[in-house]
């Protein structure tokens, strides 16, 4: 289990709605360190596992300057070859371009990681190519210091935790789901949808991608982060929530994988536990 220290955590403005603080007229808190721990596992009756996962520095160590820590996790889709090759340049790219880009908003940073990202997954898989449609989800946490940011595009999840409650803070990027969005498709009518797994927007599949950034989430002592590939669907977010709060990050993604796979382990699956220490 890495543990990662910051000097000094502030209390943000302009916070997003999801991520609002309880408390928005507390004073500034301090946090030593955040704790965390991955793990992927091929599921059951996959042969190739193409889910691809980081977390950069990957030494854990402190960072100096603005960049934070960076998470990543992302779910290839496509075919064996080209979903596993997608997830793997969505995580190495987007690294890479997150900490070279000099801009001091971290939102922009992930933005440009995410796009060239796309471009070059497009370029090598996609669009060269129309009858071979290959891509890759792909969710993105950076806590700094002074906030958190998340960028995002397909069905992975990203979810916070803090006083005791879970909440979701990615939107599933799948036809359905954007249904349900519209009120256009119920609840019941999604679960028995022969399209309910299909994703509406990824990386490497048209040109231009819209990603969703969350920027400006607050930090706090005791708030965790989980984040997973649609593997984990099969779990509860009450059942995350419980897992995560009574166990360590490495075990915590130990358990969650296991329950996974309990369940029949239909797909590949991958979770980052992150605490706020």
């Amino acid at each position: 289990m890495k543990k990662t220290h910051f000097p000094f955590l502030t209390r943000q403005k302009n916070k997003p709605p999801d991520a609002q603080s309880d408390s928005p007229a507390s004073p500034e808190k301090s946090v030593d360190r955040i704790e965390y721990a991955s793990l992927s596992d091929i599921g059951l009756r996959r042969s190739v596992n193409q889910d691809s996962y980081g977390a950069f520095p990957a030494d854990g160590q402190s960072v100096p300057g603005s960049k934070g820590q960076l998470f990543i996790v992302a779910d290839g889709i496509g075919g064996h070859v080209g979903g596993n090759t997608a997830s793997e340049m969505a995580v190495n790219i987007i690294q890479e371009e997150y900490f070279k880009d000099d801009s001091e908003d971290i939102s922009e940073s992930l933005l440009k990681a995410f796009q060239k990202a796309n471009q070059l997954i497009c370029d090598e898989l996609s669009c060269s190519d129309p009858f071979l449609k290959m891509g890759t989800t792909c969710s993105a946490l950076v806590l700094t210091p002074q906030h958190g940011c998340i960028a995002h595009i397909g069905d992975s999840q990203i979810f916070q935790i803090k006083n005791e409650k879970i909440t979701q803070l990615t939107q599933d990027h799948t036809i359905i789901a954007d249904l349900m969005r519209r009120g256009a498709l119920t609840e019941d009518e999604a679960k028995k949808h022969p399209e309910k797994r299909v994703l509406s927007r990824a990386l490497g599949i048209e040109a231009e991608a819209e990603i969703d950034i969350l920027p400006n989430i607050p930090l706090q002592e005791k708030k965790s982060f989980v984040m997973c590939t649609d593997g984990l669907a099969k779990v509860s977010h009450e059942e995350i929530k419980n897992v995560v709060l009574a166990e360590t990050p490495k075990e915590a993604c130990r358990l969650l994988v296991q329950m996974a796979n309990d369940r029949g382990g239909g797909d590949n699956v991958t979770v980052q536990v992150i605490k706020i220490q």
